[in-house]
């Protein structure tokens, strides 16, 4: 073996252990932490095949939150007992994300996707300003390699706050949704909303099955 192979191995060998112990940090941690791993596990055009491939499933992997707590976020959020609002209400959830998991469910016969928020915003934020100080201290010993790390975490600050509020999110969907309907309804569908079951921590829309 060459010394730039053995060289290549050895690193590709550091990464593989390193990649493997942000893993299990990032799974333990969650919040904010899952975040970062979904840009690292997107960024192969900057990450060693190792980390992609390890945070991988911060995508769309995140531990589900027990079934009785999003049924009483669910409750107290919209008033209204689920056996009330839904005909059906399915308990695994279909996907699951850093503040939010999403669960099927159907309202007067329709099939619906319902999308509840984890309410961990203070921990979201509490994450945030750590990353920001850990920026700052970054930036002040030389060691952003000449990013302004402090801006771009200032920046994301700012913007996970509408990720906490689905009627941010409903109200985007609704603008989008007129856009569609105007040039390109005979291309793409978008799924209705259902606005009586809508408030600041569930968003539910008419379910649409994938092609």
């Amino acid at each position: 073996m060459t010394d730039d192979a053995a060289r290549h191995e050895a690193w590709d060998a550091q990464h593989a252990w390193g990649a493997e112990r942000a893993r299990r940090m990032i799974r333990d941690l969650g919040g904010f932490y899952t975040k970062v791993g979904q840009v690292a596990a997107a960024g192969s055009q900057m990450m060693p095949p190792a980390w992609c491939a390890a945070l991988a499933e911060t995508m769309d992997a995140a531990p589900p939150v027990h079934p009785r707590v999003v049924r009483r976020i669910v409750e107290r959020d919209l008033g209204v007992r689920i056996a009330d609002a839904f005909d059906e209400w399915d308990d695994e959830p279909v996907a699951t994300a850093s503040v939010a998991q999403v669960h099927r469910a159907s309202v007067n016969g329709t099939q619906v996707a319902v999308k509840v928020g984890l309410g961990r915003r203070r921990q979201f934020s509490k994450d945030v300003d750590a990353m920001y100080r850990q920026a700052v201290l970054l930036k002040a010993l030389k060691m952003d390699a000449g990013l302004d790390l402090p801006s771009v975490v200032a920046a994301y600050r700012e913007l996970v706050k509408d990720e906490f509020d689905f009627r941010v999110e409903l109200s985007k969907l609704d603008r989008f949704s007129r856009l569609i309907q105007k040039d390109f309804r005979n291309y793409i569908t978008t799924p209705a909303s259902v606005r009586d079951l809508c408030s600041e921590r569930v968003l539910t829309c008419e379910w649409l099955e994938g092609k």
